[in-house]
């Protein structure tokens, strides 16, 4: 277990059952998706019999990938991977929205594969409740979905808004467990971050502001991706009283995530959001303004730059400074900047 702590997460919500109680009792932070031995079926207090540790030496790891689905290993690969990247120190993360947090607690031991876990039954009674099976497989049990993992000191409930935008928005997306990185820009560091939050007992109160730099701090804490969106279309709004702007999105959209009409709905604008912008090729062919044509704006929105990493002719480029800009000038008007506490009070 070596090199330097990071943060990650796991949902530990393994295919609809909850087991939060589990999790924070015995103060560990599960991964699923075992490897499962061909022709050992589990047998009570015996996991490693049956389940393969995913920290075993590199020969023993190829021999048992040699017997498992080849459509599998990939899979198995990347959790391997995943698990030797967790150093001592490192901060887990547990989301639980519907509570309003996010249980956080730091890594005080190597990851374990436990032979006999002393909460095995209270896991499986946990399912029966739930009307949930406890084998997936002949021969298996749900008891391997909380078998593998690692020891944290203490886990501390940290509110959801508390946790800054851009590393929440890793925990919420479609992957059940994985690392948390720093986005690349600017001096974001989640470990950083998460290493002075976690062991405030209480988020420090907002006070009302009208200084653009702290603006731009909150709008980096605060908007997700999606809410980014919304503000943006927001502005665009506001800026243009006389016309229509909506929110859109799907299928053939081009990547377009605002729209703005005149009254008789001709379009006069359209808005791409980039939460993170890497200098990708911009394109605005939509269904949405179909035949393309040079007589409506084209703008492009930025969170995480604050200036625009390459000029794009015809293009409307707003940076986090710019918007945060705005967001000061409607405060009155928008209930995002209410929320953040932007403005006068």
């Amino acid at each position: 277990m070596t090199g330097s702590p990071v943060v990650f997460f796991s949902r530990c919500r393994p295919q609809g059952a909850d087991p939060i109680d589990i999790v924070l009792k015995e103060k560990r932070i599960f991964i699923g998706y075992p490897v499962w031995r061909a022709g050992k079926p589990y047998q009570k207090g015996c996991v490693r019999d049956s389940i393969v540790d995913v920290t075993c030496p590199h020969d023993q790891w190829l021999l048992e990938m040699e017997r498992q689905p080849r459509k599998e290993r990939r899979f198995y690969n990347q959790n391997r991977n995943f698990v030797a990247k967790i150093a001592l120190g490192s901060i887990a993360l547990v989301p639980r929205p519907s509570l309003g947090v996010i249980f956080a607690g730091r890594v005080v031991d190597a990851f374990e594969l436990v032979d006999d876990p002393s909460w095995a039954q209270d896991y499986l009674d946990l399912r029966v409740k739930a009307g949930l099976s406890i084998q997936d497989h002949p021969g298996r049990s749900h008891v391997g979905d909380v078998v593998q993992g690692w020891r944290v000191d203490r886990f501390r409930p940290v509110p959801v808004p508390a946790i800054p935008a851009w590393i929440r928005k890793s925990l919420f997306g479609r992957s059940t467990f994985g690392q948390v990185h720093a986005p690349g820009v600017l001096d974001l560091d989640p470990y950083r971050t998460l290493d002075k939050l976690i062991d405030q007992p209480d988020r420090v109160s907002y006070k009302w502001t009208l200084d653009r730099h702290e603006i731009e701090r909150r709008l980096l804490s605060d908007v997700t991706p999606s809410s980014f969106e919304h503000l943006c279309v927001a502005l665009l709004q506001l800026e243009h009283p006389d016309e229509m702007w909506m929110h859109v999105g799907g299928s053939g959209d081009g990547g377009v995530d605002g729209l703005g009409s005149d009254a008789t709905g001709n379009v006069t604008g359209l808005l791409q959001c980039k939460w993170a912008y890497w200098n990708e090729t911009l394109s605005f062919e939509t269904h949405w303004a179909s035949p393309p044509t040079n007589s409506y704006r084209r703008i492009v929105t930025c969170l995480l730059h604050p200036t625009p990493l390459r000029e794009e002719s015809g293009v409307e480029f707003w940076s986090r400074g710019h918007i945060a800009s705005l967001v000061l000038k409607h405060a009155k008007l928008l209930p995002m900047a209410l929320s953040m506490r932007i403005g006068s009070g």
